[in-house]
């Protein structure tokens, strides 16, 4: 079993925690503090910093390192558990799809089309250490017909976000 995962920020001891830090911010504690820990990275979502400040000023900035100022391993994950859960929450919200998850924040109006590729180019414009693919959530109690189309799409995904 591998003791370390090698990143452009850093070497991650396994296996590893990460705290979550949603909008490029930790609620409970700071940087400095994660740190002081002996916690070697923190977790950032792709799609909530996407609509809020935005991918663009956030590569401005120099990516998450820069607009966060945090400089240990970050890993962004997809967004695709958020899409999930707003979707099966008022399906108004939008519709997976195989090739792609289409998203109305505003229900209706504006469309956002998430594909693994758009996926992973974000995650390079933050300067991601570690970066998730998109992948298609369930909930536990679904049926297992859907389970399986889960996984079938999550795979199909991940090769599509490897392959960009």
């Amino acid at each position: 079993m591998k003791q370390f995962l090698e990143t452009p920020s850093g070497n991650v001891p396994l296996p590893a925690f990460f705290p979550d830090a949603t909008y490029a911010a930790i609620r409970a504690a700071s940087f400095r503090e994660v740190e002081s820990a002996g916690l070697f990275g923190c977790e950032m979502n792709s799609y909530h910093l996407m609509t809020k400040p935005g991918a663009k000023l956030i590569k401005s900035l120099g990516g998450l390192h820069g607009f966060s100022g945090y400089k240990g391993v970050i890993l962004t994950d997809s967004g695709g558990f958020q899409l999930y859960s707003l979707i099966r929450e008022n399906a108004d919200y939008g519709e997976i799809r195989e090739k792609e998850i289409i998203f109305r924040p505003d229900r209706g109006k504006e469309k956002i089309t998430f594909t693994p590729e758009k996926c992973i180019q974000v995650q390079f414009q933050y300067g991601s250490d570690i970066m998730m693919a998109l992948d298609m959530c369930t909930h536990p109690d679904d049926p297992p017909e859907v389970q399986r189309r889960s996984v079938e799409l999550t795979v199909k995904w991940g090769k599509r976000c490897k392959e960009e």
